[in-house]
């Protein structure tokens, strides 16, 4: 997989980083969510947290 920086978050009060891939998927990169009530990570998965507001800024990013 080859992936490309799309938004940049960790200058902006540690937001997460998004990546596209050549799959056409999206990569976020960010401050691990490590417990949450109704949270359950399977072995090698990790949860970021993201605002309703910063995906629409990412999708917008991502039109471009």
């Amino acid at each position: 997989m080859r992936i490309k920086e799309i938004f940049e978050g960790r200058h902006r009060s540690g937001l997460p980083t998004v990546h596209v891939s050549n799959r056409g998927t999206l990569v976020c990169q960010g401050p691990e969510v490590r417990k949450a009530d109704g949270l359950v990570l399977e072995p090698g998965e990790r949860a970021v947290e993201l605002s309703a507001e910063f995906l629409r800024e990412v999708l917008r990013a991502f039109d471009d």
